[in-house]
């Protein structure tokens, strides 16, 4: 070692403090945003659920009717609304992206058809609504997350 070099001692190392995971404290709206997307996850297997008994109990069948389209919609909507309370309970990121999808193709269906069990003008203003609380939910979350 040269003379202008001067060796300090590094500091004693606490293996307690390595060892001990640190653990994220979530904040506020984290904790209601997580509440948020189980309860979303509750509505939406409910939905799925109603719609398989439209699809398996309703006389004459959905599936036996002349209109292919309408009943592949519903069979797409059943299986994918499952799918989404799945993610939406987990909360995996995937699950709000679909049920985002879902809640959008849910309106815009309810639009385009004038019939069937997603054009009630209540369900798609539910749908606006939740998709806007979970938009302002999702930002404060974020915000907070960032610490602002």
């Amino acid at each position: 070692m040269s003379d202008q070099q001067t060796s300090k001692p590094l500091p004693p190392l606490s293996v307690a403090e390595q060892a001990a995971p640190r653990r994220h404290q979530p904040g506020r709206w984290n904790q209601w945003l997580i509440t948020f997307l189980r309860a979303m996850a509750v509505l939406w297997m409910v939905q799925g659920l109603l719609l398989w008994q439209v699809l398996l109990m309703h006389r004459p069948a959905p599936l036996a009717a002349p209109g292919f389209a309408k009943a592949a919609g519903l069979v797409i909507f059943a299986v994918l609304d499952l799918i989404a309370a799945t993610g939406l309970w987990l909360p995996a990121a995937w699950g709000g992206v679909l049920w985002v999808c879902l809640c959008t193709a849910q309106i815009l269906t309810g639009l385009a058809y004038a019939s069937g069990p997603l054009n009630a003008g209540v369900l798609r203003l539910a749908d606006i609504l939740l998709l806007l609380a979970y938009i302002g939910l999702t930002y404060l979350a974020t915000r907070e997350r960032a610490g602002r």
